[in-house]
Order: C-alpha cells, then sequence, then structure tokens
C-alpha cells in the first residue's frame, strides 16, 4: 500500500519547489521512513493488519458525476452541508457558505492565501515524536490539498454543518482535512458522515477557545477502511463533545489526542461500533489534563458477533500540579458469539494530589434470561431485542443533541442489531 501510494505521490505533486510542495515532500518521507505499522508497535499490538497491507489502491481521489438529488438523500437533519465526492470538494452540491459571523473555506483555497497559517497548524501537532512516527498522519499530511477549514467568530452560535464524505469508487484512497477554530464564546455542531467504500483518511484539528462550544460527530455505516485522527485544544472553561459511530467497517481506527490547556475545559469523548464477520474497530483515546480544574468523560462503546473486533486504548494524564482535576474512562463491550473479541487497556497517568480519576472496563455476553422476561411479559422477541439494544446504546446516543440525527442514526442501528445472529437466541 505504502509503496502504491508513494509513486501516486509523485505522479500528482511533481512540479516546481514551492513552499506547499516542500512541505508535502517532506511528509511523504516521513511516511516512508516511518513504514507500515507491525503488531511489534504496542499502539497497534492488537489491530489486524491484514486488510490494510493488502491494499493496492490505483487512484488518490477520483472525478464522477453525481447529481445533487443523490446527495440530498444524505443529508441528516437541518444542517448546511458540505460535499466531498471521492476525496473532491464539490462546491456546486454544497449550501452556501454564506453565514453572518461564520466561515467556511475550501482547504485549496486556504493553501493559495494562508498556506502558512495551515503549515503551523499541522506542524504544531507533527512535533511530537508520537505524530511524527505515524505514517497514517504523515499520508494525510503529504497530500495536503482537500478539506474544510471553520471558523466561528465570537459569541456567534453556528448553524449545523454536516461534512459529507461520499465514496463512489471503492479503489480510490482519499485523504482529507478539517480544521475548526471557534472564537471565545462561540458555539459549533459538525456532523462528519461517510458513505462507500475504499481506503478514507480524515485529519480534524480543533482549538476551542475560552467559553466555547463543540460538538463533533462522526458516523460512518459503509464497508470501508478508514482511519481518523483528531487533535483538540481547550482553552479556559471551554467544551467539547466529541462522538465516534461506527457501523460495519473493514476497519476503522480512531486516533483522538485532547489537550485541555486552561483551568474549567471540560471534554466527553465517547463511541459506539457494531461490527459483524471480521470487522474492527479500534478507538485510540488520550486525553491531557495540563491546566487544573478540568474534567473528562469517556464513554465508548461495542457490540460484536462473529469474528469481529474491538480495541479501546483510553489514556488519561494528569501531570503534576493538576489540582482539582475529575476524570472518568469506562469500556462496555457486548459479545453476541464466541468468536469475537473485546482488548482493552485502559491508562492512567497521575502524578498530581487532590484529584479524581477512574476507570472501568466490562466484557459480557447476552444475557438470554433478560430477553426470556421479556417475552414472558408478552413483548415480542425483535420488540424485546430492541429493548435491550436501546438499553445497552441509549448513554452514547443521548450526547447528540439533534433529535432528527439522533433518530437516524438509532434506526440504522437496529435494523443492523437485529440482523445480527446472537447465539442461543437466533438458532445460531
Amino acid at each position: 500500500m505504502l509503496q502504491t501510494l508513494a509513486q501516486h505521490f509523485q505522479t500528482r505533486f511533481s512540479g516546481v519547489e514551492t513552499p506547499i510542495q516542500l512541505f508535502r515532500q517532506k511528509k511523504i518521507a516521513d511516511a516512508i521512513e516511518a513504514g507500515l505499522p507491525s503488531r511489534k508497535n504496542e499502539n497497534w499490538h492488537y489491530t489486524p493488519l491484514s486488510s490494510i497491507s493488502s491494499l493496492t489502491p490505483n487512484k488518490t481521489y477520483a472525478d464522477v458525476n453525481v447529481s445533487k438529488s443523490e446527495i440530498e438523500k444524505l443529508r441528516m437533519g437541518e444542517v448546511r452541508l458540505f460535499a466531498f465526492v471521492n476525496g473532491r470538494f464539490r462546491q456546486e452540491l454544497s449550501d452556501s457558505v454564506s453565514e453572518s459571523g461564520v466561515r467556511v473555506t475550501s482547504l485549496a483555497t486556504m493553501l493559495m492565501t494562508r498556506f502558512d497559517f495551515i503549515q503551523d497548524w499541522v506542524s504544531s501537532i507533527h512535533t511530537t515524536q508520537k505524530y511524527n512516527n505515524d505514517v497514517f498522519a504523515n499520508l494525510n499530511s503529504a497530500y495536503l490539498e482537500e478539506g474544510l477549514v471553520i471558523e466561528v467568530e465570537a459569541n456567534i452560535k453556528a448553524k449545523p454543518i454536516q461534512i459529507l464524505n461520499f465514496i463512489t469508487d471503492g479503489d480510490v484512497a482519499i485523504f482529507t482535512k478539517v480544521f475548526v477554530r471557534l472564537a471565545p464564546s462561540a458555539d459549533a455542531s459538525i456532523l462528519e458522515t461517510h458513505v462507500g467504500t475504499g481506503f478514507n483518511s480524515v485529519a480534524t484539528y480543533g482549538q476551542i477557545a475560552k467559553n466555547a462550544s463543540l460538538s463533533y460527530i462522526r458516523f460512518g455505516s459503509s464497508a470501508s477502511i478508514r482511519i481518523d485522527e483528531g487533535h483538540f485544544e481547550l482553552q479556559r472553561d471551554a467544551k467539547l463533545a466529541t462522538t465516534n459511530l461506527v457501523l460495519s467497517p473493514i476497519l476503522n481506527r480512531h486516533v483522538l489526542n485532547i489537550i485541555l490547556k486552561e483551568s474549567g475545559a471540560e471534554v466527553t469523548a465517547s463511541g459506539l461500533s457494531l461490527l459483524d464477520h471480521k470487522q474492527v474497530s479500534d478507538n485510540q483515546i488520550n486525553i491531557e489534563h495540563i491546566a487544573p480544574n478540568c474534567m473528562s468523560r469517556q464513554l465508548y462503546k461495542s457490540v460484536l458477533t462473529g469474528q469481529s473486533k474491538s480495541i479501546f486504548a483510553g489514556r488519561i494524564f494528569i501531570p503534576k500540579g493538576s489540582v482539582g482535576t475529575d476524570a472518568d474512562q469506562l469500556n462496555k463491550n457486548l459479545i453476541l458469539s464466541r468468536q469475537a473479541e473485546a482488548d482493552v487497556k485502559p491508562q492512567l497517568e497521575v502524578h498530581a494530589d487532590d484529584v479524581k480519576a477512574t476507570h472501568g472496563a466490562a466484557i459480557g455476553r447476552f444475557d438470554p434470561e433478560e430477553l426470556f422476561y421479556l417475552q414472558s411479559r408478552g413483548i415480542p422477541k425483535d420488540e424485546a431485542l430492541t429493548l435491550l439494544a436501546n438499553a445497552f446504546i441509549d448513554d452514547v446516543l443521548n450526547g447528540i443533541s439533534d433529535h432528527k440525527v439522533k433518530s437516524s442514526i438509532r434506526a440504522e442501528f437496529l435494523n443492523i442489531f437485529l440482523s445480527f445472529q446472537v447465539e442461543g437466541l437466533h438458532g445460531a
């Protein structure tokens, strides 16, 4: 895969050595030096790599005709929709960018007008050893071309935004970036949706200023290989709620890095995965309480059947001096077949006194007695299963404030769940 993408890179970005081109060349060189991960890498130890190593995408990005009506079918709720098709931003398929106090700019435009701004933001992440040696983070930056920059001015509440990634070609590998900057007391809600197959890499960068609030939801419901990375910095009394929802991927790896830089900052990070066959969901979460009196909550859940696999590695870092920290982490996995597997790696690094830091994990099977009890009260089997499934997923989905979006995601989840072969319940 890496060799193929390096060849595509040389074809696509050969030419005059502009500052942008030099930046891209540095990142493709870093990606080649890092190489594809192996099981010897601790961060990839539990993650099956065959689906990645066998990839040979024959193109990066692909132009195709898509109608506005096709895009409209994928709209979720009352949102301003911005569409990417096979990795290309399509202005003609997107809503108007006009909104007072809110700027939504294509990354291609920003690279022509404010490249230094983008370069400094990306480079600030890659200065750490962990991300500088990450092959996929470097590949995403090497293909620095497509994406969005969302900026909300002070005291402005933006209309909800949907970023649609629609892939029609399974042989394509796409790389996009989303930059979000909220000024003091701004408020924004962003829904990032993924439809289609292929390889999809999305990097998100967020800067949340004093008293600002951001909700960021990722939702993917197709058999794709998707590797996400998210980097967020929160200033005084800022709030972030981020949710990763994954239905039936080939592989989804979600890397989330959150820095609570000033006191009073709060973050809720959650996720829900529904997996069958040999599907894989991998959540790698890192929250750093750099400032005192900050709060963080992590809640990640998986429902697994077939030979599927979930991985959760959650880290909470509390350095010396971060007194008054309140941090909680919880991972729960519902296993519906004997061959499904859940791997959990909680990490607490506490170097300060007067803090509250807890973590928990649970891996269990579906209890047929609960189903029997509901059926004995006259509730049909499918309705009883729906009640039990809702009880498991509610505390994740209830964090979604838009009721139309929540209802749509819940319906899709339950539709797939009821098709599962639950051992002991459906004759499996």
